[in-house]
């Protein structure tokens, strides 16, 4: 298994025992280079944005909605310092 792959795996488990918001990952074959990790979806950033355009920028509400999401997100891991 590649060396990203495990830390993606021990860094999402870390973080998800300290209640943060991460993919939880439900089981793990090292040796064999597979795990099974909580479907997200199947709409990408990328085809979200695009799908969300207002002429040539991305509509201000969409944007406005990604940074509160994103800054939920960070606040959750800076109020819990022990978990990084």
């Amino acid at each position: 298994m590649r060396e990203e792959n495990v830390a993606f795996i021990e860094f999402s488990r870390h973080f998800r025992r300290h209640g943060l918001p991460v993919p939880e990952i439900y089981a793990d074959d090292l040796r064999r280079g597979a795990y099974i990790e909580q479907d997200l979806g199947d709409t990408t950033l990328f085809e979200f944005l695009v799908a969300n355009r207002a002429g040539e920028n991305i509509a201000p509400a969409v944007v406005g909605g990604l940074y509160k999401g994103g800054g939920r997100c960070c606040r959750a891991f800076r109020w819990k310092p022990d978990a990084i």
